[in-house]
Order: structure tokens, then C-alpha cells, then sequence
């Protein structure tokens, strides 16, 4: 039998298990009690309990119930999946379906939070690409499950790299001014940004967590002074973008630009500090 065969099956036996019940609403539960078929094999070949509902025409109970592991597990899944690996919280956070707090309170932080995750992987034995790009190690700031009281004595532990050996990674040297290698990133995008948005004819009003990134400023005319709003999205690469409606922003930045016909503007940085000074700079005035 073939992947899409089995994905077929359980469809057919996911709406069975509803109609037999009575039911428009079938949770996990239900469903494993009813039919023996281990959840694992959902998660394999659907992007959670929720996406196997929706296909089969049902709904998932999943509402007005406190989000378990699995839920929110299922959904870090499916955004490292649809984002070609590992991304850090800030864009985790931007692309999941939950608050990422939830996950916080639980496990305190992010490479905790990574650790649990790739735990709940191993556990279910669930198929994941990147599981060797997850720290390994017992989280220890956890409370019991199915709550999201903080750990009374919850704190960040170092937790041991998946591959033993291997050390933070760099990116090619740039040695441009105060950074000594190429952004590898979103946050190293946003870091070189903040070095030269200033002589690209920009300035920062806010940066956050949510869409877009960035407010900012751009003059459009140095002799009368004029400035316009911009709305910017930092991306490590500019087609990362494509997650988000382009309705919201007017400017993406990024190291690299691999998206050819973005209906918005796109400053590639590694092009574009290609023309500024590359030694130290020091503000004018200064001894």
C-alpha cells in the first residue's frame, strides 16, 4: 500500500469513526479507542490531528481543551517542515498557530523548549528531517503536563549539541567592520541592518516579533528633507518571506535575495554594503 493509499484509508476511517458516533466532532481519543490505529501514523502522514479532521470533512475536538504537548508539538512540526529547518523563537513565533508562551511556561527556554520537542519526536517515533539539528538533554524547567503553572525553581540549563563536537556555526568572513562573518540568519540580518540603515537613507522607529519586523523611515529627498513610512520584513533569505501577505509590507531585507519577481522591494545587503566603507566606522565628530 502506498503513502497516499494509507492517507486514503485513514480519511475513509476517520469520517466511518465519526458517523458511527454520531458525531461532526471526533478528538483523538475517540478516535484510537475506537479504531486500535496508533496516532503516531496520523502524524506521519498529515500535519497533525487537526489537518486528518479537515480532510475527512470532520472536526477535531480540539477546542476550549487545554493544549497538550502533542498539539503544540504537531504545529512546531509542521512550521520547521514548511521552513526548511530549525528557526529561531521570534520567527517561530511569528508562523505557529499557538503562543509560543504556552510552550515557555512549560519549559522555560527555547533550546529547552527545542530539547522537549525533539524528546516528544523520539518518543512517538514521528518522522522529522531536521532531528539532528535539535539539542538533545532533559529539559529542566517543565511542570507536569497539561498545565502552564511555571516551574517554581524553573531555570535555563546548558543542554548538549545533537551532533557531540560540533560548535556554534559562521558563516563566510565578511570582516566588515564590527562583523567579523556573513549573517547566517534573520537575527544577523537584522544586527547589520541596525549597522548601516542609517547611510542606506533609513531610520528605525520600532523593531518587534510580529509582521512586518520593522517601522521605519526613508528619506526620499536629503535637500528638502522629506521622509516616507516603510514597512519592513527582515528575512535571512528574501523568499522566507512568502509565509506572509505582502499586503503588509513595502520592503523586505535580507542577506541574500532568491525571490526574482517579489511583488515588493527587496534590499539584498550582501549587494548593498558592497558600497560602503567596510573598516570601522566612527560618527562624525568624534576624536
Amino acid at each position: 500500500m502506498t503513502g497516499q493509499d494509507e492517507r486514503q484509508q485513514l480519511l475513509a476511517t476517520i469520517a466511518r469513526v465519526a458517523k458511527e458516533k454520531g458525531t461532526s466532532v471526533l478528538s483523538r481519543e475517540q478516535f484510537s479507542a475506537a479504531t486500535g490505529i496508533s496516532l503516531n501514523r496520523i502524524y506521519q502522514l498529515f500535519d497533525g490531528w487537526r489537518d486528518a479532521c479537515e480532510q475527512a470533512g470532520v472536526s477535531a475536538n480540539i477546542r476550549n481543551l487545554p493544549l497538550d504537548d502533542a498539539t503544540l508539538f504537531e504545529d512546531m512540526r509542521h512550521v520547521f517542515i514548511e521552513r526548511g529547518g530549525i528557526c529561531t523563537r521570534t520567527k517561530f513565533a511569528k508562523l505557529s498557530k499557538y503562543s509560543v508562551d504556552t510552550l515557555k511556561k512549560r519549559y522555560g527556554a527555547w533550546l529547552n523548549i527545542l530539547a522537549a520537542f525533539r524528546a516528544w519526536l523520539v518518543e512517538q517515533n514521528i518522522e522529522f528531517p531536521y532531528l539532528d539539528s535539535l539539542p538533545t538533554g532533559i529539559p529542566t524547567a517543565t511542570v507536569r503536563k497539561g498545565t502552564d503553572a511555571p516551574a517554581p525553581t524553573a531555570r535555563t540549563t546548558y543542554l548538549v549539541p545533537a551532533q557531540p563536537g560540533r560548535g556554534p556555526t559562521y558563516g563566510a568572513f565578511l570582516n566588515f567592520r564590527g562583523l567579523q562573518h556573513a549573517p547566517i540568519n534573520e537575527q544577523g540580518v537584522v544586527f547589520l541592518f541596525g549597522m548601516v540603515c542609517h547611510e542606506l537613507g533609513f531610520v528605525v522607529e520600532l523593531v518587534r516579533t510580529g509582521f512586518p519586523d520593522c517601522e521605519a523611515k526613508r528619506c526620499i529627498d536629503r535637500r528638502l528633507d522629506t521622509w516616507e513610512r516603510v514597512r519592513v520584513e527582515f528575512e535571512f533569505k528574501a523568499a522566507n518571506a512568502k509565509v506572509h501577505p505582502m499586503s503588509g509590507c513595502d520592503l523586505i531585507v535580507c542577506w541574500e535575495n532568491d525571490w526574482p519577481d517579489c511583488p515588493v522591494e527587496v534590499i539584498e545587503l550582501k549587494t548593498a554594503i558592497r558600497h560602503l566603507d567596510s573598516s570601522a566606522f566612527s560618527p562624525e565628530g568624534a576624536s
